[in-house]
């Protein structure tokens, strides 16, 4: 019996063996695979030059940002948003008058290079009561129905802000700029 139990625990561990060969196997292929893919991305990172663009605050101050020609609009709104604390859902960039679409590349418009000027244009935020209705008209089809709880939440708004004192505010004002990482 004992010689039938150590045939079996043999061929259980041959097999287990042969299953381990093939899974080391396999993991160094894929090793291999992801040394060769980083190589070639490395190779390719180093073909990316860097470009500085000028973006001129419509009546304001200027700001330089790098960018490369992958970098999105969208990229360079939230890299600009860092330096200037202008939210990047504010701003509206220009290229000799014409607006530049968040979702595309510098390399897509073909004139944008280093040294390239933009404008930025900076969007008033709309009033919450708008974006409040925007937000209800989403989800419920009926605009009155919108409109009344547009309404009826803006009363209470109104109400609560009333009833902050000058500490509330204060104290709110602080927690918004520290998340902001700004100090009071």
């Amino acid at each position: 019996f004992s010689c039938l139990q150590n045939t079996c625990f043999d061929t259980f561990l041959t097999q287990k063996a042969g299953i381990a060969a093939k899974l080391f196997g396999f993991l160094n292929t894929i090793f291999n695979f992801f040394q060769k893919l980083f190589a070639c991305s490395s190779e390719l990172s180093l073909n990316i030059t860097k470009m500085k663009l000028t973006i001129k605050i419509l009546k304001g101050d200027e700001y330089v940002v790098e960018a490369t020609e992958e970098s999105t609009i969208q990229d360079i709104k939230q890299d600009l948003e860092r330096k200037s604390a202008i939210p990047a859902e504010h701003q509206k960039l220009l290229l000799v008058g014409k607006t530049l679409s968040d979702e595309k590349t510098l390399a897509s418009y073909g004139n944008i290079r280093d040294g390239t000027k933009l404008t930025l244009v900076v969007k008033k935020p709309d009033p919450l009561r708008e974006v409040i209705f925007r937000q209800f008209r989403k989800y419920l089809i009926p605009e009155e129905q919108s409109q009344r709880l547009t309404n009826v939440f803006m009363e209470d708004f109104d109400r609560k802000i009333q009833q902050l004192s000058l500490d509330d505010l204060e104290r709110l004002a602080s927690d918004i700029l520290a998340k902001k990482g700004q100090n009071v």
